[in-house]
């Protein structure tokens, strides 16, 4: 999908096994900027750099002319096609500090974030060339692009914001109402969203997990991002009563039900989200 004359995006659908006999159908975006050279943000599952690489020669351009992967951050549905992309193209990969070792070694990812079919979403570890912090502005030739550090949905998680279009490239940093509630830190996402509330002339934001948003919209996404957020912490205070519950994943169907939210989300990863509002200091 076409956004503006040289920022693409590609909508790539892929299957989370949940048991042997039922699959969630998940689907994230990567996006493409065209100058002289091709910038990727994510990569996608394991596969994708096929779909990368037709959609690129449909755009009558190269593969090759590929030099720069950033990574929004180390989740296997961003870096999953990383691995071949970087060997096939000998692009450059870039990502914040904090996500590096996640990146550069899938098994210590996986021993601390264990998901389902990990192994079937992951081609492999990758080589970070370089490494973020946050508030540098990378040169794209005729653009510029600004690093906005945005940890909550992991600690080294960032946006891009390519000034010249107005476009904000979000990552998984904003949580749409009804979504399932991934994040590690509530207090950081929260911190997270009104920072990217101040930035200026905002004309479209291109998320991973949701629909491209544009201006009239914008700040009423970021409201409701932090609103919902908001209700989440509720349901956790009232229910945990201030305290860790004993069993975790019991009180994450409670936190569901209070939410009216599908109970197919109680699994760890949404546990480990409402733990942190447990540890979280106003």
């Amino acid at each position: 999908m076409q956004f503006t004359e040289n920022v693409h995006g590609l909508k790539i659908p892929f299957m989370i096994p949940a048991s042997r006999k039922k699959n969630i159908n998940r689907s994230v975006w990567v996006y493409l900027i065209y100058n002289k050279k091709i910038t990727l943000i994510d990569s996608g599952v394991a596969g994708s750099e096929r779909k990368i690489f037709n959609y690129i020669i449909g755009c009558t351009r190269n593969p090759d002319q590929l030099n720069l992967l950033i990574q929004t951050h180390s989740h296997p549905d961003h870096m999953g096609a990383s691995k071949p992309i970087k060997e096939k193209t000998g692009c450059k990969i870039i990502a914040h500090k904090a996500e590096k070792p996640w990146l550069e070694d899938i098994t210590l990812q996986y021993q601390n974030r264990p998901i389902p079919g990990f192994n079937m979403l992951v081609a492999g570890s990758v080589k970070i060339d370089q490494t973020l912090k946050g508030g540098e502005t990378l040169d794209l030739n005729e653009r510029k692009l600004k690093v906005i550090h945005t940890p909550g949905h992991s600690s080294g998680s960032i946006c891009l914001y390519l000034k010249k279009e107005g476009i904000l490239f979000s990552g998984d940093s904003i949580l749409s109402p009804g979504m399932m509630p991934v994040y590690e830190s509530y207090s950081e996402s929260i911190d997270s969203l009104n920072k990217l509330k101040k930035l200026n002339n905002l004309r479209l934001i291109l998320s991973s997990w949701d629909e491209p948003t544009e201006k009239k919209q914008i700040r009423a996404k970021l409201n409701e991002s932090i609103q919902y957020l908001k209700q989440i912490d509720d349901a956790v205070q009232d229910l945990s009563g201030g305290e860790l519950p004993r069993d975790w994943i019991g009180f994450t169907w409670k936190v569901l039900d209070k939410l009216n939210l599908s109970s197919n989300m109680a699994n760890p990863l949404v546990a480990r989200s409402l733990k942190s509002h447990l540890t979280y200091d106003e």
